[in-house]
């Protein structure tokens, strides 16, 4: 059985033309000459998004990633956060080939808000618990090491987002580079 050509379709253009910046910085890192490394020769060969679904993908792909990446999703950081993500990828032009209006992504922004707080919500206090400090700690198992899990950001204005409005995965080993050096 093979899959509908609709599916087929969908799957390079949730990606669109953005760019694999982990590869990237890491070729640029290693490069004796960064001028040497193209950022076109890192980026998704596309299309981007034709349809509204694929777009939409895209968004909450990148959304979803975000999110998981803040020690504390309260409602204003997750707010921030997709905000940055959509701005992202407006500016890169990733949506300029379907047909999703500013209208809809103002609707689909505030859809995947709502529904990324009510992942995260803070749980009612029951007697006798004593919940941790983050909702993320619950989520995720503590014997993860930090690559497995990814890094927290305590704000969302520190999660670094690529400017085609991916997080930049990188950006942990930066981190963990910086913490051995202290």
């Amino acid at each position: 059985m093979s899959l509908p050509q609709r599916i087929i379709d969908f799957i390079p253009q949730h990606h669109g033309t953005r760019t694999l910046h982990f590869f990237l910085r890491k070729a640029q890192t290693q490069a004796l000459d960064e001028s040497e490394i193209s950022e076109n020769d890192f980026r998704y060969p596309g299309p981007k998004p034709q349809f509204r679904e694929a777009a939409i993908m895209m968004i909450a792909d990148s959304c979803e990633a975000a999110a998981r990446s803040l020690s504390e999703p309260t409602p204003e950081n997750i707010r921030f956060i997709l905000t940055k993500i959509i701005d992202a990828i407006l500016s890169d032009d990733q949506l300029d080939e379907c047909d999703l209006t500013l209208r809809e992504l103002t609707i689909i922004r505030e859809s995947m808000i709502k529904s990324l707080v009510a992942i995260y919500h803070s749980r009612v206090d029951y007697p006798g618990y004593v919940p941790p400090n983050s909702v993320q700690k619950i989520l995720i198992p503590a014997d993860l090491d930090s690559e497995e899990r990814g890094m927290p950001y305590q704000n969302p204005a520190d999660i670094p987002i690529s400017k085609g409005g991916e997080v930049e995965d990188e950006a942990i080993d930066d981190l963990e580079g910086d913490e051995e050096d202290v």
